[in-house]
């Protein structure tokens, strides 16, 4: 079998351990390891297209989040340039939450940073805020007590919030007093403030609860928390010259901090670990639309060791939706790409329905997912959308289309193969596959016509002569299946080339 190996487009063409295609799939494990090659097979599994549930949200999103309560209930809120919205799981509409008599105005090429302190879920953004949301009395946002800086970062950790890049100084990092996030005078109740000597503006931060991480675009420290000491917190460098650029990019999942650097995709470490390198990362930078690289964002998977980080390519017209996911598996090192146009990704899950109380999410036949989806249970969240049409959506949906490729073997060594067809090692139907050739590697790649795989045995016909080949499989859009593996050709040497 060859298999459809790891994706990484930024290797080269000619390295059989790499694909450059892997599109509309997740990665998946491998059969066991071949005894001929000491490596595991390749692995890939489908992705469901989106299906909007919700009423349209009254503009582009420019950050959300969702929370639960005490009780386990989940609160999903959202907040555009001028607006902060609630929203409501019994009407499926995003409820206007605004402060009273406020207006506000996120810059462009800036977002709204959420996060959650007890009951209170506190929002920012670089001219407005912070503003606070308390779950269970709260009717609309309201500006967060104790004079606190207006600031572009908000992040908890432990007993204290934190409030990053303020107005006053762009490295300057100041959090509350101990268990209060309305008291903000410095020097008091342990409130403070630090301002980094280097590492230009701090661009997110991540609170455990016994420590955090600060990132700047040029530097990383962990806060070390010293209450025993006059300092309160110890900052600690652990990257020099390196740091986060997009502050929606970073990831805090089950087994790790992913972000986006200047030079590409990172699981933060001491040293930080470059996942992306010579894997994926300049096929990013030169897809991207370079206007839009700070605004990259990213989600972890709460079913799966997954991270997703959605941006615009530069061939997608519109400024206001993405059009590419880039998926990594942290338990398998391994890559994807998903063509999907969203606004945002988010954590969420519709709530508790049954058949008594799913009556605003449409009919059985309208609902576009099954009744056991996690989706439906408020105890599982799942990976969901925004789509273009600012609805809040959810990937129930059929499996989209997947296109997969091989490496690019010579299958006979010092000669070249004809190929008469290819069985996909898949447990896909309706499948359809095409060969490209080379005679050899200085020429052009050429691709044989399309055919379909054989209802009776599974066979993808071909006349392919060459000596290098590469094989292609596209599964058509909602068929059902979970795996693909690689093909097995049919092929026999021919004379020397």
């Amino acid at each position: 079998m060859i298999p459809f190996p790891d994706w990484a487009p930024d290797r080269s063409k000619f390295d059989m351990t790499v694909t450059g295609t892997a599109t509309n799939v997740v990665p998946m494990a491998g059969l066991p390891p071949d005894p001929a090659t000491s490596g595991e097979f390749g692995g890939y599994g489908p992705f469901p297209t989106i299906a909007p549930v919700s009423a349209a949200l009254a503009a582009q999103p420019r950050g959300a989040i969702m929370v639960r309560d005490d009780s386990g209930d989940q609160h999903i809120f959202v907040g555009t340039t001028t607006k902060l919205y609630k929203y409501n799981t019994a009407t499926l509409v995003f409820d206007d939450k605004t402060t009273a008599a406020t207006t506000y105005a996120v810059p462009t090429g800036e977002n709204w940073s959420f996060d959650k302190f007890g009951l209170d879920v506190i929002a920012t953004n670089k001219t407005d805020g912070p503003y606070v949301w308390t779950l269970g009395s709260s009717s609309t946002f309201l500006a967060l007590g104790g004079s606190p800086p207006l600031a572009r970062i908000v992040g908890v950790m432990g007993d204290f919030v934190f409030l990053g890049e303020t107005s006053t100084q762009s490295r300057q990092l100041r959090w509350s007093g101990v268990n209060n996030d309305a008291f903000w005078t410095v020097r008091q109740r342990l409130s403070d403030y630090q301002i980094f000597p280097d590492g230009d503006p701090i661009t997110g931060f991540v609170g455990f609860e016994r420590g955090g991480l600060v990132f700047q675009r040029r530097a990383i420290r962990e806060v070390i928390p010293a209450l025993e000491t006059d300092m309160i917190f110890q900052f600690r460098k652990t990257a020099e010259e390196h740091g986060c650029i997009a502050p929606s990019s970073i990831i805090r999942a089950t087994d790790g901090v992913f972000y986006l650097s200047e030079n590409g995709f990172y699981r933060y470490g001491t040293p930080p670990v470059n996942i992306g390198n010579n894997r994926v990362n300049k096929y990013f930078f030169d897809d991207i639309n370079v206007g839009d690289t700070l605004l990259v964002q990213g989600v972890a998977d709460p079913r799966y060791t997954r991270v997703y980080w959605r941006y615009r390519s530069s061939s997608h017209a519109s400024a206001t939706t993405t059009d590419k996911v880039l998926v990594y598996d942290y338990g398998l090192d391994r890559w994807s790409l998903i063509n999907v146009v969203l606004s945002w990704i988010i954590q969420s899950s519709l709530g508790s329905y049954n058949l008594d109380t799913m009556d605003s999410l449409g009919n059985l036949d309208t609902l576009g997912m099954s009744l056991d989806d996690p989706a439906l249970s408020a105890s599982v969240p799942v990976v969901a959308a925004l789509d273009t049409s600012y609805k809040l959506a959810f990937f129930t949906g059929g499996n989209m289309a997947a296109t997969l490729q091989t490496g690019e073997p010579q299958m006979t060594p010092q000669k070249r193969t004809f190929v008469r067809g290819f069985r996909p090692v898949a447990d896909a139907s309706g499948t359809s596959g095409r060969i490209a050739v080379r005679d050899s590697h200085g020429l052009t790649q050429a691709w044989k016509a399309s055919a379909s795989a054989s209802s009776v045995t599974g066979v993808i016909p071909a006349r392919a002569s060459g000596l290098l080949h590469k094989f292609e499989l596209t599964i058509p859009a909602s068929t059902v299946w979970t795996y693909a593996h690689g093909v097995e050709p049919d092929a026999r040497g021919e004379g020397r080339q």
